[in-house]
């Protein structure tokens, strides 16, 4: 993203939260300032997307969520006709990942942190799981519902299970 688009969002966003802050406030720019001062194109990107958000859904540590595919992956770490045959494809180009954590600094896993870290539900050679680690955008993520959360943990369960039972783990 270029800087003057940079800029440019960050000037639309000052202009929103003006609105927002009281004229009461005695000290509103310098509160202005300081909201904006680190705030980096994702995060203005992800104000701005959850302004205009009609069905927002918090993604939670450990929840299943639907990703695009990274282009190096494919052919490399799966293949669509075998994540179609375990069942594990969600829809033409996107992958089931589960969330392991954000990617700040912060110690805590931030709910409202805009970019997570997530493993990808892939396969090896042998049609058995394997993960992969990627970084995802909040707003390029889908949350799963409850019936394909269940899904996957029987399908993960069941694939760890059957490892065991053929003595490969």
């Amino acid at each position: 993203m270029s800087e003057k688009n940079t800029l440019l969002k960050k000037a639309n966003l000052l202009h929103i939260l003006r609105d927002l802050i009281s004229d009461d406030i005695v000290y509103k720019d310098e509160i202005l300032e300081v909201l904006l001062m680190d705030c980096v194109a994702d995060h203005i990107n992800f104000v701005i997307h959850l302004m205009h958000c009609k069905d927002f859904k918090k993604i939670y540590k450990g929840d299943y969520v639907i990703v695009q595919a990274p282009e190096d992956m494919i052919d490399k770490d799966f293949h669509w006709d075998v994540l179609e045959e375990m069942g594990l494809l969600p829809k033409k180009g996107y992958l089931y990942a589960e969330v392991l954590k954000d990617t700040g600094w912060a110690s805590d896993y931030r709910v409202m942190y805009p970019e997570k870290e997530v493993s990808l539900i892939c396969h090896d050679d042998k049609k058995n799981f394997a993960y992969k680690e990627h970084k995802v955008h909040y707003m390029d993520m889908e949350k799963v519902d409850d019936s394909t959360k269940d899904m996957l943990h029987s399908r993960i369960f069941c694939n760890i299970v059957g490892k065991k039972d053929h003595g490969t783990n």
